[in-house]
């Protein structure tokens, strides 16, 4: 199984755990203020999902995302960097939503997102992103749709998405930089 199915197994079974029991008192995202030193919940909220319908977005999103780079680097270089690039970006969110709680996979996505941009942009050898493919309508898509506040109500969902992509870009270029990617 590539790394990335083992993600999506993760968060549909977080998702079927947690109707048993409430994974989110344990796992979720919290801000700063009210964190109390468990920061893995930086990097376990990422597994969580508010609902079926959140989660079965981000899948499609994450399928369509790690299809298109499969052919750019390796499944495991694409988990590492986008798991980092989300943690460090529910980071910055707490900080600047430092009484929020929050789950959900998408700043893997919009971190991936950004790769995808940064490898447009600057990597050789490489297939752009033609947003008249099945994959470019589908990232194109998710990027403008997933920023619709459904879920949160508010602008936090345009912010932590913002914060993926743009820490993503920045990781996805210091690594195509030194040759990671």
């Amino acid at each position: 199984m590539r790394a990335y199915g083992a993600v999506m197994c993760i968060w549909w079974g977080a998702y079927f755990l947690a109707k048993k029991k409430d994974l989110a008192q344990v796992c979720a995202n919290k801000g700063i203020s009210i964190i109390q030193g468990e920061y893995w919940r930086f990097f376990t909220g990422l597994f969580l999902h508010v609902n079926l319908l959140h989660l079965l977005l981000n899948s499609i999103a994450f399928y369509w995302v790690c299809a298109f780079l499969e052919t750019r680097t390796t499944s495991f270089k694409m988990i590492v960097f986008s798991l980092t690039a989300a943690t460090l970006s529910n980071v910055c969110f707490s900080i600047l939503y430092r009484k929020s709680i929050s789950v959900g996979g998408s700043p893997i996505v919009f971190a991936m997102i950004g790769l995808i941009v940064i490898y447009a942009l600057f990597g050789k050898d490489t297939r752009k992103l033609d947003i008249h493919s099945a994959y470019g309508r589908w990232i194109l898509g998710f990027a403008i749709f997933g920023n619709i506040p459904i879920f949160s109500g508010n602008s936090s969902t345009l912010i932590i998405h913002s914060i993926s992509l743009i820490l993503g870009a920045v990781i996805a270029f210091v690594g195509l930089r030194l040759g990671i990617f």
